[in-house]
C-alpha cells in the first residue's frame, strides 16, 4: 500500500484490496492476465441475450429460419461488433461454442475465425442464372424459389420437381439459359410455401432487394426451411 501511494502516486478505493496477479484485472470488457486476455462473462452474456432475442424471430422452430433485411443487418452489426471485441482476447473456443449454440447462424454466415462471410447473397454475379446457381450451391438440398418482378419462380430441375409433386404446369416459355421454369404471383407465394412445408421439402425463398451497381436486381435469401 505504501509503495502504491509513495512511488506510483495511486490511491485505492475504499474497501479495495490487492489481489494476486494470476486472478487478472477487470479492464474494458476483458480479464487481463499476465500473458493473455479473456472476454468477460458479462460481455458474452450480453451477446447471448441479443442472439436469444433474434433467435425468437429468425428461428421460430419447425425448421424455418427467416430474417428480413432490417433484422439481418441488425444481426450482422451485432456480430461484427462483438467478434471485433473478441479478437483481442483468447476467443476460438468461445466463438466455436456460440456457433454451436446458435446453429442457425450458419445459414446466414460463414466464419473463418476472423471475419464474417455473408451467405445470403452472392458476392459477385452478373445474371439471374448466376444468382440461381449460387443459391442452389449454398443449399443443395433445398429448392430455390426466386422473386422475379411480381412473380415467384422456380427453375430447371426444381421447377420440374414442383410440377411433378403438385401437378402445376410448367411455363410455356422458359427464360433464356434455363431449361424449365414454373411461376406464380409473388403475393400468392404462401400457397407454395405451405405445400412444400407439408411435404417436408426444403426450400429457400430469395427476394428482391433493390439493384446492384450494374443495374441488375439484387436478390437475397429471406427464408430457409430445412425439415
Amino acid at each position: 500500500m505504501e509503495f502504491l501511494r509513495t512511488r506510483l502516486e495511486l490511491v485505492l478505493k475504499d474497501l479495495a484490496e490487492p489481489r494476486p496477479v494470476g486472478d487478472g484485472a477487470n479492464f474494458l470488457g476483458y480479464i487481463v492476465r499476465p500473458h493473455y486476455r479473456l472476454v468477460r462473462r458479462r460481455v458474452v452474456g450480453n451477446l447471448r441475450a441479443k442472439l436469444d432475442a433474434l433467435a425468437r424471430i429468425a428461428a421460430p422452430g419447425s425448421g424455418i429460419v427467416c430474417l428480413d433485411t432490417a433484422q439481418r443487418e441488425t444481426l450482422r452489426a451485432t456480430l461484427a461488433s462483438y467478434l471485433g471485441h473478441f479478437r483481442h482476447a483468447r476467443h476460438h473456443r468461445l466463438t466455436a461454442a456460440l456457433w454451436h449454440r446458435y446453429s442457425w447462424l450458419n445459414e446466414w454466415f460463414g466464419f473463418n475465425g476472423q471475419r464474417l462471410i455473408p451467405r445470403w447473397e452472392p458476392l459477385r454475379v452478373n445474371s439471374l442464372l448466376g444468382q440461381w446457381r449460387y443459391f442452389s450451391s449454398q443449399w443443395p438440398e433445398a429448392w430455390v424459389l426466386m422473386q422475379v418482378g411480381n412473380r415467384l419462380q422456380a427453375f430447371n430441375e426444381h421447377a420440374v420437381q414442383i410440377a411433378n409433386l403438385f401437378g402445376y404446369p410448367l411455363d410455356r416459355d422458359s427464360r433464356i439459359h434455363f431449361s424449365a421454369s414454373l411461376s406464380i404471383r409473388f403475393r400468392s407465394r404462401e400457397k407454395w410455401l405451405k405445400k412444400l412445408r407439408s411435404s417436408r421439402q426444403a426450400y429457400c425463398l430469395v427476394v428482391e432487394e433493390g439493384y446492384l451497381p450494374g443495374g441488375m436486381r439484387r436478390r437475397a435469401l429471406q427464408m430457409l426451411f430445412k425439415p
